[in-house]
Formats: structure tokens, C-alpha cells, sequence
């Protein structure tokens, strides 16, 4: 049997969410620090894409994920510690079979 509380408390969350992406980008950075938490920890896939489809939070909605779209500089930091890697383990095959 499924806990409806934390079902409850899901679609109260998610309704709030609606609201802020309804004024977004006119929102307050603390308004804007629960967006982001519930966008990449808390929302399921289903959350994100029943949201997406609701036309009066459209504009504010593609706002909000074109800004959370975006590369970071600490979304490339894994690639750098891999392409270093690679690069180091290439130098020493090379040099050890010099």
C-alpha cells in the first residue's frame, strides 16, 4: 500500500514548484534555491515532464531550464581529471617504452 502522506506531500511540492516557475525569473534567490533543490534532487522524471506540459508556466518554465541547461565550470571538472588521466597513462607507456 503506497504512503500517501509522502504522496501528498509530493504533489503540495510540486504545486508550490508550479507557482514559482509561474513568476519566474520574478522570484527571490531563496525562491530560486528551491527550484534548483527540487529540480536536481528532488524531482522524479515524471514530476519534471508533468510540469513541462502545463502552458500557463510555459515561458517561465523554458526560462528556468535554459538556465539550468547550461555547462558549468564544475560540470567539466570530470572530464579534465579524465582527459588528464588518459594523457598521464599515454606519457608513461610512451616513456617506459623508450
Amino acid at each position: 500500500m503506497p504512503n500517501n502522506k509522502n504522496s501528498e506531500i509530493a504533489v503540495a511540492k510540486r504545486m508550490f514548484v508550479e507557482e514559482l516557475l509561474g513568476r519566474y525569473p520574478e522570484i527571490s534567490n531563496n525562491e530560486k534555491d528551491i527550484l534548483i533543490q527540487w529540480y536536481r534532487k528532488e524531482a522524479s522524471s515524471l514530476d519534471v515532464a508533468m510540469v513541462s506540459q502545463i502552458e500557463s508556466i510555459n515561458s517561465g518554465y523554458k526560462a528556468f531550464r535554459s538556465e539550468m541547461d547550461r555547462f558549468r565550470f564544475r560540470d567539466l571538472i570530470p572530464i579534465m581529471i579524465l582527459i588528464g588521466v588518459i594523457a598521464a597513462t599515454f606519457a608513461l607507456i610512451y616513456f617506459h617504452n623508450a
